[in-house]
């Protein structure tokens, strides 16, 4: 039995709560007792939409005064969220058998007995400190708070005083691989009726979308009438509950504000240097050796990016000040940016966030991009030729379009088989495609310090042959090439394995739009994130983003077009600016097509190229109309702000637990 304790004891995690004044609880909500306190018991904290979810709940009650601890059997303090590190969060860890399969099998058997072992320890076993001697964890604890593993409900149910909710982030039995023969329907049917009956002896079942609701009720149809009566019988023969008292509720997720920041050129500036470390490749990517040079509070000894931006330097100062560049409209009604740098862009970057998982369906990405860049460079009838005044910069001079890329980043455990494999794929995937590749590491930096909280990441190219070759396989490279770019050049795939705080911060400020691809997914973080961060997001129409994302709906333009003769229009000058009205949509539902996406995404390149014609023509306007994904990302914005705040699901959560501990 592996046994760790990361941080100081429970008696010690609990801190007066401060007063929010802008929440106004509801009437319903129950007079608050003593600090209540509260158990998180989770299999594998590491990074993941769940991982994230118990992470935010418990920083949620802390800060509301509650004492937390999180339980878990597996705890890599290199791959996990830094609350859960640096002693924000006090983390346990026990049963960690230092294996999750037994030859690459049985996972989910592993899974359930780790996680029906940690429960037994936190119920039975005297290991608390707490006077008068040794109690037994559970006597700690007024609520417990179990996900993901329903088979360890019952235990903490029958052998603890605790109430006990469960956040049921999807049916664990629908996210098991296809059961196509006798024996592998044989294996998992004891094991999907214990997971029924087990939730079922829940207090309280939380769900994080309507969806998931929905998908649970299908799955098991008796388990909440079950849970209804239960509780009826507990509270002394009452025929009927509150709305707010059902055994089944929606919970929707957040995220903590504070850890997205707009990485505009000034807070980029004002970087350490072991931030900027970080970044320094992705800010090279998108604005070139002129970006790096701001964000490193130097002058750049080399042109601007693009040449329409030597042009733009041959303006009169009096117009030039006024000026906007394209790529830093900013909403003057509460300061939002569109996008986050006042420099020139070289290159339209499209940036993919999930793990590394075959079900997160990530060559759907690879397979849009592809077919984008087919539409842009290779003489598709949207794209607008060299020869057509209208797609000039206003001089008579050709104003070449950007190049794009798409980077694929997210969740990526070295101990996981999966994750490797499939990374694997997807390189292998994106060269069949006639695309180049580049991999991005975060380099663990120590500097002679021991301690991993002080550790220092910098990014850096990964060296590879192969991808070598690939890199200067031209004389325009996306990230080594020249300003102006090239339209005929191969597209690039990038891959970032396991990023940081600080490099999600950069890539929701800077990249064009936020690519999001499993089908059916339960909610979606990724698209709540995006939008928070003024980025448009493209997501698969089905599951929890049909709840989250407003869907663009074409009609606002009075046309009968599509999509695709949208973009065409704009490429050739025939559309406005001015005429570019979203209404209030946050981003496109479409189904996993790659030519529906295609479409999606050429429509934001082409409303970027749009205005940065416009804008860098001798008719430039004093106030530049927003693009398509600046107005998406201003909706957006607002729209996490009015549904999806975290102080709302502070207050939810919290009336939650208050209420489930005065029904004893």
């Amino acid at each position: 039995m592996a046994t760790r304790r990361t941080t100081r004891s429970a008696a010690a995690a609990a801190r007066a709560a401060h007063d929010d004044s802008s929440s106004a609880t509801s009437s319903s909500l129950p007079p608050r007792p003593l600090r209540l306190r509260v158990a998180f018991l989770h299999p594998n904290l590491g990074i993941g939409g769940a991982e994230r979810l118990v992470v935010d709940a418990a920083k949620a009650l802390k800060a509301r005064g509650h004492a937390v601890n999180i339980f878990t059997n597996y705890h890599d303090m290199n791959h996990c969220y830094p609350e859960t590190r640096d002693g924000t969060l006090p983390v346990y860890v026990y049963g960690d058998t230092g294996f999750s399969s037994i030859f690459g099998r049985f996972h989910v058997v592993i899974a359930v007995f780790r996680m029906v072992y940690l429960a037994l320890l936190f119920a039975l076993w005297p290991w608390s400190s707490t006077p008068p001697g040794r109690q037994r964890w559970a006597k700690e604890f007024d609520v417990v708070v179990i996900d993901q593993v329903a088979h360890a409900v019952p235990i903490i149910r029958s052998l603890t005083a605790c109430k006990v909710l469960f956040y049921c982030h999807f049916p664990d039995q629908l996210l098991a691989p296809s059961r196509p023969n006798v024996v592998r329907r044989l294996y998992r049917w004891p094991i999907d009726q214990l997971e029924r009956w087990s939730t079922s002896r829940a207090h309280r079942v939380l769900v994080n979308s309507e969806f998931t609701r929905s998908t649970f009720r299908r799955t098991f149809p008796n388990v909440e009438d079950h849970m209804r009566q239960t509780l009826l019988r507990e509270l002394g023969g009452q025929t009927d509950l509150q709305p707010e008292d059902e055994p089944l509720q929606v919970l929707y997720p957040s995220i903590d504000f504070s850890r997205y920041v707009t990485l505009d050129d000034e807070a980029l500036e004002h970087l350490e240097e072991e931030g900027k470390g970080e970044v320094r490749i992705l800010h090279q990517l998108v604005y070139g050796d002129a970006g790096v040079a701001a964000m490193d509070g130097q002058e750049s000894n080399q042109p601007s990016s693009g040449g329409g931006a030597r042009r733009s330097r041959r303006r009169s100062d009096s117009i030039g000040k006024r000026k906007r560049s394209y790529s830093n409209v900013v909403s003057q009604s509460d300061g939002v940016h569109a996008s986050a740098s006042k420099h020139p862009r070289r290159m339209h970057l499209f940036t993919s966030i999930n793990r590394f998982e075959r079900k997160k369906n990530l060559r759907l990405a690879i397979d849009a991009f592809h077919l984008l860049h087919q539409r842009r460079h290779e003489g598709l009838p949207n794209h607008a030729s060299p020869n057509d005044k209208k797609s000039s910069n206003g001089s008579g001079s050709f104003l070449p379009p950007l190049p794009i890329g798409l980077l694929l980043c997210g969740g990526y455990d070295p101990a996981n088989t999966e994750n490797r494999e499939h990374f694997l794929e997807l390189l292998q995937y994106a060269r069949s495609k006639h695309m180049n590749v580049r991999v991005m590491n975060n380099v663990l930096i120590e500097d002679g310090r021991s301690s991993v909280d002080k550790r220092r990441v910098e990014l850096q190219w990964e060296h590879d042959d192969q991808n070598e070759s690939e890199a200067h396989a031209g004389d325009n490279d996306d990230h080594h090439g020249s300003d102006d770019g090239d339209s005929s050049s191969t597209p690039t795939v990038y891959f970032l394995r396991s990023f940081t705080d600080l490099q999600r911060s950069w890539l929701l400020s800077h990249s064009v739009s936020v690519l999001y691809t499993p089908s059916n997914e339960h909610f979606g973080i990724v698209p709540i994130e995006a939008m928070y961060m003024c980025r448009p997001v493209l997501c698969v129409n089905s599951g929890g983003p049909m709840e989250s994302v407003k869907d663009l709906d074409l009609a606002l333009w009075n046309q009968s077009a599509d999509e695709d003769e949208m973009a065409r229009r704009m490429d050739v000058g025939q559309m406005n600016a001015n005429e570019m009205n979203v209404g209030d949509a946050t981003g496109f539902l479409r189904p996993p097509s790659p030519e529906q996406w295609s479409s999606a995404l050429n429509l934001l390149v082409s409303s970027e190229e749009c205005i940065r014609r416009l804008l860098l023509s001798s008719t430039a306007p004093l106030h530049a109309p927003l693009s398509i994904a600046a107005q998406m990302g201003y909706n957006g914005r607002k729209r996490v702000l009015q549904l999806f705040h975290f102080r709302t699901f502070q207050q939810q959560l919290e009336r939650h637990v208050l209420r489930l501990y005065m029904e004893r």
